[in-house]
């Protein structure tokens, strides 16, 4: 329990520093989308490859943990987007929007790091990165691309294929599968690209951690008093259903074994994914509000994640 803690203090002084830096204005307004980009496309993709490539191949017990998250994510998407297109009279691509900032966790720059530091929990955690980078972001894509029109008269057959090839083209889930596929095959890779694989994927979370305090401290907080309706919504799906639904199916599916559904609860636990103000900006769909919900949830996310942490762990 005191390890715990210990990297968790380590873990959110990166972030305080991260913060601290964009509030003072030191490192250029563009320094959190480049810092992010370089995250996601280089650093985060090469440490997941060479962790997976170096681990056993995963047991087939975490088979049913990862059905049971599929099933949580796939019932808080549809409840969370239809609420929140009746609610707030949103287009299909603005409803897939709400739906993703809703499910969709910052695994890669915050859960991750934990997970590793925790006993067991790096394998399963991963697992069920591959199903929410597949699946959920996916299922968003293909609606932050729909049509104006609602899609009259597109096939939907064309844009399940265009979703399909830009998830699959996602250097996160190339890298998780190349890795995947290594450990499976029991692939010995030689030493001087796992030497490089640890070396270049070490500065993955401790730049992805720096980059969740810039964006804190950067995103409009002016704004936020124009969507507290939105951003109370989007954090009771987030932070209490849909961690308690995935504590409830993860036990059910895997007999209570409670490593994996700690894992998975832990996983659907944390905040908004920085991902999803990116994927907004990208499509220019409903980016404000996701802003919102990051910047908002973050911080009080931190409080939440601890203590369920320090429940979990025990």
């Amino acid at each position: 329990m005191s390890s715990l803690f210990a990297t968790l203090i380590q873990l959110y002084g990166v972030i305080a520093a991260g913060w601290l830096a964009g509030r003072l204005g030191v490192m250029g307004q563009n320094a959190a989308q480049v810092l992010s980009r370089f995250v996601f496309l280089f650093a985060m993709p090469v440490a997941v490859f060479g962790f997976f490539a170096a681990a056993p191949p995963p047991d087939a017990q975490v088979l049913p943990m990862m059905a049971a998250y599929f099933l949580a994510a796939a019932i808080m998407m549809l409840v969370t987007g239809l609420a929140a297109r009746k609610r707030y009279g949103l287009t299909v691509p603005e409803t897939g929007a709400h739906a993703f900032v809703s499910t969709c966790g910052n695994a890669i720059f915050l859960g991750l790091p934990i997970a590793l530091s925790i006993d067991g929990w790096g394998q399963p955690f991963l697992m069920l990165m591959l199903i929410e980078g597949t699946f959920v972001y996916g299922a968003s894509v293909l609606l932050f691309q729909w049509p104006e029109n609602d899609g009259s008269g597109v096939k939907v057959s064309r844009l399940l294929l265009q979703a399909l090839g830009r998830t699959l083209r996602t250097p996160i889930v190339l890298a998780t599968l190349t890795g995947l596929a290594t450990s499976v095959t029991q692939t010995a890779l030689p030493p001087m690209i796992a030497d490089f694989a640890r070396f270049f994927g070490a500065a993955a979370a401790p730049t992805g951690l720096f980059v969740v305090g810039l964006y804190i401290a950067a995103l409009p907080k002016a704004e936020l008093g124009r969507y507290v309706d939105m951003i109370v919504m989007t954090g009771t799906a987030k932070l209490l259903l849909l961690p308690g639904l995935t504590f409830l199916l993860g036990g059910l599916f895997t007999g209570w074994n409670m490593t994996l559904v700690a894992t998975a609860t832990f996983f659907t636990s944390l905040p908004p994914a920085v991902s999803a103000v990116v994927q907004a900006s990208h499509f220019g769909v409903y980016e404000r509000r996701c802003a919102a919900a990051l910047v908002t949830l973050t911080p009080l996310s931190l409080i939440s994640v601890t203590v369920l942490l320090l429940i979990l762990a025990g």
